[in-house]
This record gives C-alpha cells, sequence and structure tokens, in this order.
C-alpha cells in the first residue's frame, strides 16, 4: 500500500486552527450583515437609429431586418414572442 502524503489535523498548529476559525466566522458574519439584493425594472433605452443598425449589420440583409424589425416593434410598445426562443 502507499502511503498517503496528506497530514493529520493534529499536526497543525493549535493558533492556526484558531485563525481559521476565526477567519471563517468573520466571513460568514459579514455576509450576513450584507444587505439583500433588490431587483427593479428599469425601462430601456430607445433603439438604434436603423443607419447604424444596417452598419453593424455588415451588409447582411438577414440580420438587419430581424435586427431592424426587433427595434421597430419594441419603439412601438410591442411585445412581439419570437418562434426561435424559448418562453419560460
Amino acid at each position: 500500500m502507499k502511503k498517503s502524503m496528506e497530514r493529520a489535523i493534529g499536526t497543525v498548529p493549535r493558533p492556526v486552527l484558531v485563525l481559521l476559525a476565526a477567519a471563517l466566522a468573520l466571513q460568514i458574519g459579514w455576509q450576513a450583515l450584507q444587505p439583500k439584493p433588490s431587483a427593479r425594472a428599469e425601462a430601456l433605452g430607445a433603439p438604434a437609429a436603423p443607419s447604424v443598425l444596417r452598419t453593424l449589420a455588415l451588409g447582411e440583409p438577414i440580420h438587419s431586418a430581424s435586427a431592424g424589425q426587433e427595434c421597430e416593434d419594441s419603439a412601438k410598445g410591442r411585445n412581439v414572442e419570437h418562434p426561435g426562443l424559448v418562453y419560460i
């Protein structure tokens, strides 16, 4: 049998164990005192101009058509479900 290279916990000096326990207690206490995160909805900014979208599409008509349609839908306040996406 091969002898394990790990040492027993008893070989660790007691001050090191106390320091590790104190660090763990401080970490738990610090996290317990942090305020709970709060989510809030914010309105999205205006969509990009069609000329910008055409430039970013690099001449690809499919990409520019779908991006332009999505921006037009959101600008008019329509919520359009896209068949390629999974809604939960």
